[in-house]
């Protein structure tokens, strides 16, 4: 859905995968990761370190959106983002 709707705003499908960062309980879905699911695996980031943590992930992707979606109370928090904790 969120490839759909970049596609409608014009980003070219070779740009969407670069614009998007995965994570999951590891951390950051990058370039060491190996036996994830197909799934994972369509937005893993071969130019990035696996399992970055969210902070430095937002850091070097310099995202304009974030999307949270946790099974974990309280993860998802704007402290997260703080520079001094």
């Amino acid at each position: 859905m969120i490839t759909q709707t970049m596609s409608r705003f014009g980003v070219a499908q070779d740009q969407q995968l670069s614009k998007m960062a995965l994570l999951d309980s590891k951390g950051l879905v990058g370039r060491e990761r190996k036996n994830i699911s197909l799934e994972k695996s369509k937005y893993q980031r071969l130019d990035l370190q696996d399992q970055i943590a969210l902070l430095e992930v937002v850091k070097q992707v310099k995202p304009q959106i974030l999307i949270g979606c946790s099974s974990t109370p309280g993860l998802f928090f704007r402290s997260s983002f703080a520079r001094d904790g």
